[in-house]
């Protein structure tokens, strides 16, 4: 739970010229100056931006420490609506990191950040989802391929620079990660419960691999994978 802190502001003792109590205030705001804890729920919830810094979610705030001396800065929410952070991932450049959003509304959000600005670069919305479970980067750094939760539980692959979705695939499985090959961009893993499937992009187009000399893989239960 973040503890925040309230920024020194100027207030007057008594309302003037007809103020009320409520508009003498109304300037003053809270930010966070220190956090306990981390999200342990979210997917990939502690990110090495560098050597010396971590980001990590804590409450609806990411938080960046850095390692050496434990200063601490915040990236706050972008909006009010927003529950809380479900996954992270951050790029092979170590420039943006992207969020999965849990928001009240029906669909869950992917926030692109740029990290040498701290400003959004983006937003993105599949709106048959509530939630984003997994994000992933391709090594070239050209697509952001997202896992979305319930219902349908679809394989989506964005072309981030433009925003545009190049292809989805809806699992009909209980999907927990998915993953780019870092050598090869054109294929793509999903893993997760009694689910195991190999992807190749060609075009626009996800086609399934099948799995060679691996017959009992795919009834096992995955919590994790990594190339």
């Amino acid at each position: 739970m973040a503890e925040e802190s309230i920024r020194p502001v100027e207030t007057p003792a008594l309302p003037q010229d007809g103020q009320s109590q409520a508009q003498i205030y109304e300037n003053v705001t809270m930010s966070p100056n220190f956090a306990f804890g981390i999200n342990s729920k979210a997917a990939e919830c502690i990110i090495h931006v560098d050597t010396n810094h971590v980001m990590y979610p804590v409450g609806r705030y990411i938080a960046v420490s850095a390692l050496d001396s434990a200063e601490m800065a915040f990236l706050p929410p972008r909006l009010a609506s927003m529950k809380g952070v479900t996954c992270m991932a951050i790029s092979q450049n170590r420039r943006y990191l992207a969020l999965g959003e849990r928001t009240n509304g029906p669909a869950g959000n992917i926030t692109l950040v740029n990290l040498q600005t701290m400003s959004v670069h983006g937003v993105f919305t599949y709106p048959e989802s509530r939630e984003i479970v997994s994000l992933a980067f391709s090594g070239d750094g050209k697509y952001l391929a997202a896992q979305t939760g319930k219902p349908d539980w679809a394989l989506v692959l964005w072309d981030w620079e433009t925003g545009n979705i190049v292809s989805s695939e809806k699992l009909q499985h209980v999907v927990s990660k998915v993953t780019f090959n870092p050598w090869d961009t054109k294929f793509i893993v999903t893993t997760g419960r009694r689910f195991l499937q190999l992807w190749k992009l060609s075009g626009s187009s996800l086609q399934a691999v099948p799995l060679v000399g691996m017959p009992d893989e795919a009834q096992k239960n995955f919590s994790d994978h990594t190339w």
